[in-house]
């Protein structure tokens, strides 16, 4: 963590406050500002700010998918999942279209190391931003666990805490995401799966 919150400073970010609150929790603060800049005009992927900033906090993610992706560009490193094919564009090979409640029929039970989740944050942003009706986040959950290796880690940017099994999910850690003034604040929280 202390390597983590040298970088912040060093890239201009400032201080996280990323600490341990207990041995088995971590906790932190990004402040944004209004840098949501990403890949391109559709929302849904990782602004570029968050994507710099989870690669620094952790390196070595492993096998990877971005679920929710939007309009993240293709790559060999990691997975992109999205429901509209018109945003992923060129697929790369762990590359998937579909509904995220269904992720296991799409890939086989222990495939990903990491997953990183941005799903629309309530009904009106789901219908507003995206015109499709709200996922069910317990059930997207639940698939994220079949495909994640055991251990895996699953990173959730969300404005609400998703409810989760405490026999499948270990809640490691927050980190709130404090932006300028008239956005939603959102948090990012880590899961660990368990069983």
């Amino acid at each position: 963590m202390d390597k983590y919150n040298a970088w912040s400073e060093r890239k201009g970010y400032g201080s996280s406050g990323l600490h341990r609150e207990r041995d088995d929790f971590f906790s932190g603060r990004w402040n944004y500002g209004q840098d949501f800049r990403n890949h391109s005009k559709y929302p849904g992927a990782y602004a570029l700010q968050e994507i710099q900033r989870i690669e620094a906090m952790l390196p070595n993610k492993g096998k990877a998918l971005h679920l929710f992706s939007g309009s993240l560009p293709p790559s060999e490193l990691y997975g992109r999942f999205d429901v509209k094919p018109e945003v992923l564009g060129t697929l790369a090979p762990l590359d998937r279209c579909g509904d995220a409640t269904e992720l296991s029929k799409h890939y086989p039970e222990d495939t990903f190391d990491t997953v990183e989740a941005d799903p629309p944050w309530n009904k009106e942003h789901a219908i507003k931003t995206y015109k499709l009706p709200l996922v069910n986040k317990e059930r997207v959950m639940d698939e994220v666990h079949k495909i994640l290796k055991p251990g895996g880690l699953l990173i959730w940017k969300d404005a609400y805490k998703p409810r989760y099994s405490r026999k499948k999910w270990a809640y490691i850690g927050m980190i709130a995401v404090d932006p300028s003034t008239g956005h939603i604040d959102r948090s990012f929280r880590f899961f660990q799966k368990v069983a």
